[in-house]
């Protein structure tokens, strides 16, 4: 630029300017789900303004995230080992080194440990006759359950019984004898359980 003054008199000078995109979080809500007595561990991430040294603090939810035992760092790292289910929602706020900031409120569920309910010992069968008994689980993302066996498969073909992926333990039988097995469970959301051995007499 040049200023002239009254008499034409002149001075020049150069000039360097930054414009900064605003500083927003790009982390989405909900997010992901948590399991009770399992670590949960998720990265807030945020965008623009200085571009570096965001810091993070929680402005309002903060009793909501200690009672499930969650706690957000300076990083913007969610962490903590929740003991129990439930729905946690909170406001976060981040800064920049230039001292930009943007707010957002997030919510996620945190879901009841994925446990198998049906006990060890199933009901017995009667040779020549189908025998069918349904495998249960409880927890988890609470749908879509899918069933393996991890241990006894020879036991159970040797009875002419499986395991269908919806946890229907079934077949006929032709001759009398004992199966222990393992059953795995895995619910939607890639969690597992596993039972403890599993007999049935016919």
């Amino acid at each position: 630029v040049k200023v002239t003054d009254s008499a034409s008199n002149t001075a020049s000078a150069t000039f360097n300017l930054t414009i900064l995109v605003g500083v927003s979080i790009t982390t989405g809500s909900p997010l992901p789900a948590g399991y009770a007595g399992s670590a949960y561990s998720q990265t807030l991430a945020a965008a623009g303004g200085s571009g570096t040294g965001y810091t993070w603090t929680v402005t309002g939810g903060a009793a909501s995230l200690a009672a499930a035992n969650l706690s957000l760092s300076s990083g913007g790292v969610l962490s903590g080992t929740p003991s129990s289910a439930s729905t946690p929602s909170f406001t976060v706020k981040v800064t920049d080194s230039a001292s930009n900031t943007a707010s957002a409120t997030f919510s996620l569920t945190i879901q009841a440990t994925l446990s198998i309910t049906t006990g060890t010992t199933l009901p017995n069968g009667t040779v020549s006759a189908l025998y069918s008994q349904n495998l249960g689980a409880t927890g988890g993302s609470g749908s879509g359950y899918t069933w393996t066996v991890t241990a006894g498969t020879s036991q159970l073909t040797a009875l002419n019984l499986s395991l269908s992926t919806g946890g229907v333990l079934s077949g006929t039988p032709a001759t009398n004898g004992s199966a222990s097995f393992t059953a795995k469970v895995t619910d939607s959301s890639s969690h597992t359980a596993r039972s403890e051995e599993h007999t049935s007499e016919l």
